[in-house]
């Protein structure tokens, strides 16, 4: 297996998803991190990346011209999405129910409906400091529907993995380089020749930071991964979401393990959930102070504490070999 796509999820939110997502990023020898969670992305500030282009994103919206429009209602017959209303004396759109499909425009006999293009996002590109690709994606302000922008940013994935993107030589900034704050504390250790072999499996990874919950948003995010990390905590609410995450994974057929953060012991439903339903358990971060004072002030808490990045070492053998399980069924 040459290149993977492992995603990181939670079923709700403030569960460490990001904090994980970007530390196995830092870790990971020859790795993307790709922040889908496009209506709050926060992975650039642990991994502080210099963003050197920046590229705007449009969908597609039907456009209906009134003296072509007989109100005859196959477009609104052919939407998929409920997004055209036969008024009757005409035909109007939800701009936010719609997918973008072209359906509408494909089908209308008059061919009344054209297109037009919709900014609803941008999607960032840059390397940080130590090499790593990052992507994200930042939905504007007012938009609903975010599984658009995401699909975009998973293409930038498609096209590294062609060969069509990836690192970017000095001919590819664009006139939008900006210069981010540099990280206080050095992370040039995450990477150590001692601590990982050269002999590593994947030629390329790319870790998906998804959305939280298990919206439309999550799916997009999680869809065609070889492995998804399912992040939760040890409280009612974490286990309970993470059963409507878990149903997700299953239903469209995606491997996946349990990180428990903020682990604590008396909390006993959690392991017991999981070793009823045979689901890997692939680490448990202790609840401890520290940890979240490292990430209130941007740092990684594995650039500080080396038996936390000791954990995520572990943690990534065990995903490698469950990807070669995965591999050889």
């Amino acid at each position: 297996m040459k290149e993977v796509i492992l995603s990181i999820a939670s079923g709700k939110g403030g569960t460490g998803k990001t904090t994980i997502a970007a530390s196995l990023a830092s870790i990971i020898p020859n790795s993307a991190y790709i922040d889908c969670d496009v209506e709050e992305p926060n992975g650039h500030l642990l991994l502080k990346p210099k963003i050197n282009t920046e590229e705007f994103v449009s969908k597609l919206l039907p456009k209906i011209d009134p003296y072509k429009c007989t109100v005859c209602g196959k477009c609104v017959e052919v939407c998929e999405f409920n997004a055209l209303i036969n008024l009757k004396f005409e035909i109007t759109l939800i701009d936010e129910m719609c997918h973008g499909c072209g359906a509408c425009t494909y089908f209308c006999p008059g061919k009344a409906i054209t297109e037009i293009e919709k900014p609803i996002g941008v999607i960032r590109k840059g390397l940080t400091e130590h090499g790593i690709l990052f992507i994200d994606g930042l939905l504007n302000i007012g938009e609903v529907a975010a599984a658009p922008l995401i699909k975009a940013v998973k293409r930038k994935i498609a096209g590294s993995k062609n060969g069509q993107a990836g690192y970017f030589s000095k001919g590819e900034i664009s006139n939008r380089d900006k210069t981010s704050k540099q990280n206080e504390i050095s992370i040039s250790s995450i990477k150590s020749t001692d601590d990982i072999s050269q002999q590593y499996l994947f030629e390329k990874t790319y870790v998906i930071d998804s959305p939280p919950g298990t919206s439309c948003s999550m799916v997009e995010a999680v869809s065609d991964s070889d492995y998804c990390i399912l992040v939760t905590e040890s409280t009612p609410f974490g286990l309970n979401d993470l059963k409507l995450a878990m149903e997700v994974l299953k239903t469209i057929d995606i491997p996946f393990g349990v990180v428990i953060n903020k682990y604590d012991a008396s909390y006993i439903e959690m392991e017991k959930y999981l070793e009823e339903t045979k689901t890997d358990l692939l680490m448990k971060i202790p609840f401890d102070r520290k940890y979240a004072v490292a990430y209130s002030k941007g740092i990684l808490p594995i650039v500080l504490y080396p038996e936390l990045k000791n954990e995520f070492l572990g943690l990534f053998d065990t995903i490698k070999e469950k990807l070669m399980m995965v591999e050889n069924v």
